[in-house]
């Protein structure tokens, strides 16, 4: 098994081997609970890291937030990746820490996704 946590194929073992028991199958409680105490001001922008199948970042989303929302795992998205937010704001954001390298539309959406949406790929700069 690969240790270090900074690396996708880590995450993809996790994935594969059906380890990921924190995976709730729902929005995480503690942040609906921040949510509904309006802990963010509508219309914030919120990264959501390690989203896995992306339920905070639906809530948020349905919240008000713009949300981008990226996970390290190819393998967690084998049925279809999360629903993607705005792609500007999402340019945006990332642009601040890293560079576009390309776009790809052609992803294996899910019907009720397919078409709208897209996979960045960042590099970071040295």
């Amino acid at each position: 098994m690969i240790t270090s946590v900074n690396n996708p194929e880590f995450w993809d073992e996790i994935y594969k081997e059906k380890l990921n028991r924190w995976d709730l199958k729902t929005p995480t409680p503690v942040f609906l609970e921040l949510l509904n105490k309006e802990f963010f001001r509508q219309k914030s922008s919120l990264l959501i890291a390690g989203c896995g199948k992306g339920y905070d970042a639906f809530e948020a989303a349905e919240f008000g937030l713009n949300v981008s929302a990226v996970d390290f795992s190819l393998e967690e998205f084998s049925d279809g990746p999360p629903l993607g937010m705005d792609e500007q704001e999402t340019i945006k954001i990332f642009s601040e820490f890293l560079t576009l390298e390309s776009t790809d539309r052609d992803l294996n959406s899910p019907k009720p996704r397919k078409g709208r949406e897209i996979l960045h790929i960042y590099r970071k700069d040295k």
